[in-house]
């Protein structure tokens, strides 16, 4: 059959009713269309209508083949099938834009709206419009399209004895093409959902304004062959919603769906096309993309891609099979997913899954997500996710492989979290693990997060688990600005059982920041801050009461190169502590009448070097050291047990071996409300020249006072220095007081009287202790 020389034809079998077989224009030879020719094919009430050529279906240069889905019953397409090869031409057209379900119609139909219309869905969900929440639902098939795509919400208004309507728009048309032999799509295969129209109404003294329809959904294309050439376009685009006046406008259409089924497409270089159609302004949302599956016989591979175009939507591409439902069990494999300029991605309930081959990927640019209300088994993948992964509560899982590296892409669990081995993020500031109260990892209850292996970040990445429990069985490195946080706010009053466990070490470096907001934190073994890292450990949600706020180390405590470690809870143990030219704080000061806050403080199994510059602060009431303790090159500590109440027993540094100072290092010593502060060195206490101990006697209560003891030797050196000038009593208070005068006081009074003054004769009067002052 040769159509040539701008010749056209039409076939319509739609007027004849009952047909069971479809409708069908045969050559027991070819199908040729030349020069500028031009056919149209509407599909027949049911089961379409199909060109099948014998042997070759050609279409040169300039020639137009117009294909028509019945517009009431979108699984009746047109198909084109070639005993041998099909041809393509460059310039040559497959066009069925506009040509699906009709505007309203079809099973992601568009809603109607009193401004603007939604866009119809089919491989996504339509986008919502100005006045309609409600996006034309996705449908048909990823692995065997043959919907149209639906058409979208029209806007019909009251007013001004109205009403006065627009009417939305049709879907793309369906496509099938079968092929025994090569393919070779040069031209252009067109399957777009109408772009959405607008109406503007005025009668005298009343004006309606724009009104806005969506935009249509793509349609499908189904291409078998045994092989695929050509650099041509495929396209099953969502139509634009119209956004005329701008203030009212309608929602994008989905993309459509196309799967390709051929033997090889190792010379394929043409272009697919399935993304949603752009909104019709600021107050509507962009159709959702649609879906492109490949299945190569060669390779054996099978692959998933949604591609954007970069059309931002809050709407998605759905995982989905005609014939199941939401409860039966339905499983997808594939070789690969790829997700590319924010190609969203839905896996849509909680009975179907989706898995990876056997060292297949999730693929893409980063710049898009996958969102799981069912199961994702990755575990067989190589690890390296290139697109985002969200996992919904109540039925979203993800299995990860083991190493699994979030480059630049985030995890996101609200679900259920394989217990994964080692899990590395990095990437910068897209690079996220999050896991969130209602997440958890498998075997566990909701809000609890253990990791079987190590766990880093680096490169200005994140991990955030707001978890009540987290355990971590390897090591944990946070490096290179990277951040992360155990954040168990608001998850409970009763919080004595959050804790946060690292079995092995823990190394915060190279200005990297780690905030633990739990109860408890344990470390198996060392834990090291440098270059410029902050740890904070914050527990929350506590009341003064809750014992058991503690930091543990049980290995080294190493913060090095202007780190900085500050802790709010009651104890801190290690089994030895190196400060060097960083910042050390334990402030227990908000636990000050409860029991927990009398026995705070910090215990170190070995030694305790503070060194360059180093500083301390302990507002606990008791450091135990169990060898010596060194505060060397300017590095300071001060200890105040001031806001701690209730002690009977005073607050006490002990060394089990040495007590150390040298080189400008400077203490401070606040006594205790009552019972004093001591410094008791199990050896020796020794304090190198140009060192200084300040002590304060309590300001109110001046018998509780400073000590130092020395189980062998005390040496203050020359050039060392204890101060305490005017830190004792309070101006005006002690038992030997100065009297308050009108022009002039008396003085204070201790080893004798103070001194009367210009207008007091009375004078401060002698108090203490001749023999043990």
């Amino acid at each position: 059959a040769l159509f040539d020389s701008a010749s056209t034809m039409t076939f319509d079998p739609r007027p004849i009713s009952g047909l069971t077989g479809g409708a069908h224009l045969t050559t027991g030879v070819d199908w040729l269309m030349r020069t500028s020719a031009a056919v149209t094919l509407f599909a027949a009430s049911s089961n379409g209508t199909w060109i099948e050529a014998g042997r070759d279906s050609i279409l040169d240069a300039a020639t137009t083949l117009n294909v028509y889905t019945h517009s009431s019953n979108g699984g009746s397409n047109v198909g084109v099938s070639a005993g041998r090869n099909l041809v393509l031409a460059v310039g040559a057209t497959v066009q069925g834009t506009g040509r699906g379900y009709a505007g309203g119609s079809g099973p992601g139909a568009g809603v109607l709206g009193g401004f603007g219309g939604s866009g119809g869905g089919h491989g996504g969900e339509g986008g919502t419009s100005y006045d309609v929440g409600t996006p034309g639902p996705a449908a048909g098939s990823v692995l065997r399209p043959a919907l149209a795509g639906s058409g979208s919400g029209g806007a019909t208004r009251n007013q001004c004895g109205g009403p006065f309507s627009v009417a939305g728009v049709p879907g793309g048309s369906a496509l099938r093409l079968v092929v025994g032999g090569v393919a070779n799509i040069s031209g252009v295969v067109r399957m777009d959902g109408s772009v959405g129209q607008t109406a503007y109404g005025y009668v005298s003294g009343c004006t309606y304004g724009y009104i806005n329809s969506g935009g249509g959904a793509g349609g499908s294309i189904l291409l078998e062959c045994s092989k695929l050439i050509g650099s041509g376009t495929m396209s099953a685009v969502g139509g634009a919603g119209s956004g005329t006046g701008a203030s009212y406008p309608g929602g994008g259409g989905s993309g459509g769906r196309v799967a390709v089924y051929s033997g090889d497409m190792s010379a394929w270089g043409g272009s697919l096309l399935v993304y949603g159609g752009a909104r019709g302004g600021t107050n509507a949302d962009a159709g959702g993309p649609g879906t492109v599956y490949l299945e190569e016989a060669s390779s054996g591979r099978r692959r998933l891609l949604v591609d954007g175009n970069s059309v931002s939507s809050g709407r998605w591409a759905w995982l989905m099979e005609p014939g199941y439902t939401s409860s039966q069990n339905l499983t997808w494999t594939f070789d690969s997913i790829e997700l590319t300029r924010l190609g969203n991605l839905l896996l849509p309930y909680a009975a179907w899954s989706t898995l990876l081959a056997p060292g297949g990927s999730l693929g893409g640019d980063r710049t898009s997500t996958f969102y799981l209300k069912g199961r994702f088994d990755a575990s067989r993948g190589d690890g390296l996710p290139r697109s985002s992964v969200y996992v919904y509560a109540s039925g979203g899982m993800i299995d990860v492989a083991d190493p699994t590296t979030l480059d630049g892409v985030s995890l996101r669990v609200y679900g259920e979290l394989s217990q994964a081995a080692n899990v590395f993020v990095t990437g910068g500031t897209s690079g996220k693990l999050q896991v969130y109260s209602s997440g958890f990892t498998s075997g566990l209850a909701a809000g609890n997060v253990r990791l079987l292996g190590s766990l880093s970040a680096n490169s200005s990445s994140g991990v955030e688990l707001y978890s009540r429990w987290v355990k971590v069985d390897g090591s944990v490195s946070v490096q290179g600005g990277a951040s992360m946080s155990v954040d168990q706010t608001g998850l409970g009053a009763n919080a004595s059982d959050f804790a946060a466990l690292f079995e092995r070490d823990v190394t915060v470096g190279s200005a990297a920041t780690m905030t633990l907001k739990v109860t408890r934190v344990s470390v198996g073994d060392w834990l090291q801050l440098n270059g410029g890292s902050t740890l904070t450990h914050q527990p929350v949600g506590l009341g003064t009461q809750l014992s058991g706020a503690s930091l543990s180390v049980g290995g080294e405590l190493r913060l090095l190169q202007l780190s900085t470690l500050s802790s709010y809870g009651t104890n801190m143990a290690a089994s030895s502590l190196l400060v060097s030219n960083s910042t050390l704080t334990l402030d227990a000061t908000s636990y000050g009448s409860a029991a927990s806050g009398r026995t705070s403080g910090m215990s170190i199994v070995g030694e305790l070097v503070a060194t360059s510059r180093s500083s301390l602060t302990l507002d606990v009431v008791r450091l135990d050291v169990g060898g010596s303790a060194l505060f060397d090159s300017a590095s300071t500590m001060t200890f105040d047990p001031r806001p701690i109440s209730g002690l009977t027993g005073g607050a006490h540094l002990t060394t089990g071996v040495d007590w150390l100072m040298r080189t400008s290092a400077a203490v401070t010593l606040f006594a205790a409300s009552s019972n004093g502060t001591w410094i008791e060195a199990g050896r020796d206490s020794i304090l190198d020249a140009a060192t200084t101990l300040n002590v304060y006697t309590h300001s109110s209560n001046g018998g509780s006072n400073v000590g130092v003891s020395a189980g062998r030797n005390l040496v203050l050196a020359v050039g060392a220095t204890v101060q305490g000038t005017g830190r004792g009593y309070a101006g005006g208070s002690g038992p030997g007081a100065g009297v308050l005068g009108g022009f002039g006081g008396s003085g204070g009074g201790h080893g004798g009287e103070g001194g009367t003054s210009y207008d007091v004769g009375t004078p401060g009067p002698a108090a203490g202790s001749v023999l043990r002052p």
